[in-house]
């Protein structure tokens, strides 16, 4: 017996439902890159690991890829992915790209310069209030850089002169709470 499922609104109605091969396909080439992409089996290493304990259980995928990976390999793929970055230098790959790195830049720049500082302004607030005051000082300084750069890769707003009145209150609520770090951080210098 079947079962009866609301279809949301946003809905493909050019799929096939009853034919699950179509359905698969389509979603296996939507999905974000497997596992195995990441850390690839190395079958090699595999034959050399499970020879040395006949007995042991067999281990799943991504353990068995761990496995068949050096220290130094496995460092270096996770220097690729942006939460275990500590070199740019190294989390590019052979071709000089990173996905992943390049989705959450995307991400940083998305809609109309004054949208991005104010984004980078509330990120700096939440972490004021938590009082993590280093945290808080860096977004804010990335605010007042992206109300300040020259290159202009954000949307275009739709009303010029909101996004200006927006682009002044960001920009000097950030200096303001920016020195506001500096004060609880000991970081002002009299002379």
């Amino acid at each position: 017996m079947g079962r009866i499922e609301e279809l949301p609104d946003d809905f493909d109605e050019s799929l096939n439902l009853n034919d699950g091969a179509a359905n698969a396909a389509a979603a296996a080439s939507a999905a974000a890159p497997t596992e195995e992409e990441i850390l690839p089996i190395k079958h090699e290493r595999l034959k050399d690991v499970e020879s040395s304990d006949p007995m042991a259980p067999r281990m799943p995928p991504t353990m068995q890829a761990v496995q068949t990976h050096t220290t130094d390999e496995l460092a270096d793929i996770l220097n690729r992915t942006p939460l275990f970055m500590t070199d740019m230098d190294k989390a590019l790959d052979e071709n000089g790209e990173n996905v992943m790195l390049d989705a959450i830049r995307a991400l940083q720049n998305e809609g109309t310069r004054g949208e991005v500082a104010q984004s980078f302004r509330s990120e700096g607030n939440e972490t004021a209030k938590e009082k993590r005051w280093i945290d808080a000082k860096e977004h804010y300084t990335k605010a007042i850089a992206v109300l300040q750069a020259k290159e202009d890769k954000w949307e275009k707003p739709e009303d010029e002169e909101a996004e200006r009145k927006l682009q002044q209150e960001v920009e000097a609520a950030c200096y303001i709470n920016r020195a506001l770090c500096h004060l609880e951080l000991r970081e002002c210098f009299i002379s």
